[in-house]
């Protein structure tokens, strides 16, 4: 598949990107206003920022802005360090996944026949049975869904502390509390779980083997997954902000369950990874995954929304992989269509991820990604025949009425104690508000309108129809 891009080089297309944020709008009706890059820094106290686009199976450039710490001069530059949180968990699925096809793992049987220092335990009299398929699909049913890390100076668990709760780890033991395989539900825990399960397989560190497996092969020499940062790194690492630009004590947290968060990275880096996934699902010769296992990790295995190790988003003819990341002072995302070769990679010292989807919004523009920004609602006109049918009131609840009524091509809604507002046709059975967020939906029986359905701030309120 391929995609009409922009014309100009890249500096042109940077430019225009860092140059055409749009601020988000409080109405979906309004025009988002366009600001320079400069100016969402300032305004959200964000002190750096690097990212790095991918289009037409190659790394395009990378660009970085601001500084590594508030009160120093020191500037980002795109090998700047970042702590990128559980955007490390789709590296560490590959290198997982590298072992599955090297004969070591089988990802479709119990992690305790591997796993040797330690063993997921039983719940009385049932042991729960426990699948790396499972972990990679946030599906095992193993608790401690975040892991918030340790100031520096302070203590630090062992990989075993941790998953069984013990001092100094500051989170409870990693257990199983639901059916393995049932249900979709984020686990950090599990990546916990999967970090010693490596280290028990291949006998080394879990930093030196994903060197070995993962940032080595791909090039990714700008990255680690050594916790804490080793002292030869410090001066290129960047400093974590909270809100108002505060920065985090002792400049960053340290994350010993560094499967699940302890990558230290750049875009560019990461762009190699996303690129990586991209040619072997392609089939690409020399890729450290089969073209076979590439699209096993990068299609939807269950709720239609997650691989194995990485998040599917967007329709079926333009699918896409993504994956967030947040520690403690920083926030991160990668995105990248799973057919076509293109993506992005945006991270910032900052500990809120609103800037970083400002950015993708002004990439996914510049390099008109097909379906990745949202549409503007369409309207159609119904015979009035069909409007009559609405009209009449709708019991919210026993305080609450919402009274339907036409007017000329248009429906209006008037709640108690309210005026009435205007609903413009979706389609035959939707309408959608310019005054406010809102969708209505009506469910009928027989012909016959029952229900009303009120879709506003991502809830989702029923009305019944009054006969």
């Amino acid at each position: 598949m391929t995609i009409r891009r922009s014309a100009g080089d890249w500096s042109e297309r940077l430019d225009r990107i860092v140059r055409g944020l749009t601020v988000p709008s409080l109405l979906a009706r309004d025009s988002p206003r366009i600001a320079t890059l400069t100016e969402r820094m300032e305004f959200y106290k964000v002190p750096g920022i690097s990212f790095a686009v991918v289009d037409d199976y190659r790394l395009e450039s990378a660009y970085a802005a601001g500084v590594i710490e508030v009160g120093r001069t020191d500037a980002v530059t795109a090998r700047t360090l970042f702590q990128v949180g559980s955007l490390g968990k789709p590296v560490v699925a590959l290198a997982a996944l590298r072992l599955v096809e090297a004969g070591a793992i089988d990802i479709d049987a119990d992690v305790n026949t591997v796993l040797t220092s330690w063993k997921i335990p039983r719940n009385g009299a049932w042991q729960p049975r426990v699948t790396l398929r499972h972990v990679l699909t946030h599906t095992s049913g193993l608790t401690v869904p975040l892991y918030p890390g340790y100031p520096r100076g302070e203590a630090l668990p062992t990989v075993l502390q941790v998953l069984d709760g013990e001092t100094p780890a500051r989170t409870p033991a990693v257990r199983v509390n639901s059916i393995p395989g049932t249900q979709y539900r984020y686990s950090s825990g599990a990546y916990v779980v999967l970090q010693q399960l490596l280290m028990d397989v291949a006998g080394q560190s879990f930093a030196e083997l994903m060197q070995e497996l993962v940032l080595g092969p791909l090039g990714m020499q700008d990255s680690t997954f050594e916790q804490p940062l080793p002292e030869s790194r410090w001066r290129g690492a960047a400093t974590g902000h909270r809100n108002g630009g505060q920065p985090v004590q002792g400049g960053w947290f340290v994350y010993p369950e560094a499967a699940q968060g302890g990558l230290w990275t750049t875009p560019s880096d990461l762009a190699r990874f996303v690129l990586e996934l991209q040619k072997a699902r392609a089939g690409h010769p020399g890729r450290l995954l089969s073209g076979k296992t590439a699209s096993a990790m990068l299609s939807p295995s269950i709720d239609n929304h997650v691989g194995l190790g990485i998040f599917q988003e967007g329709d079926a003819s333009r699918p896409r992989f993504s994956h967030l990341g947040g520690n403690e002072g920083f926030s991160s995302r990668l995105t990248a269509f799973r057919d076509m070769g293109v993506g992005a990679v945006v991270i910032t010292n900052w500990h809120y991820g609103f800037l970083v989807d400002e950015v993708f919004a002004a990439i996914a523009r510049e390099y008109e990604w097909p379906g990745y920004l949202p549409q503007q609602p369409r309207t159609v006109k119904l015979d009035a025949a069909i409007l009559e049918r609405y009209v009449g009131e709708y019991r919210l609840r026993p305080d609450m009425s919402l009274r339907i009524s036409r007017a000329g091509d248009v429906l209006e809604l008037e709640a108690s104690g309210q005026l009435p507002i205007e609903f413009h046709a979706e389609s035959e059975t939707q309408f959608r508000a310019g005054a406010v967020n809102a969708v209505i939906v009506f469910r009928a029986v027989a012909g016959r309108p029952i229900e009303l359905v009120v879709e506003q701030a991502d809830r989702r309120l029923s009305a019944t129809r009054v006969e």
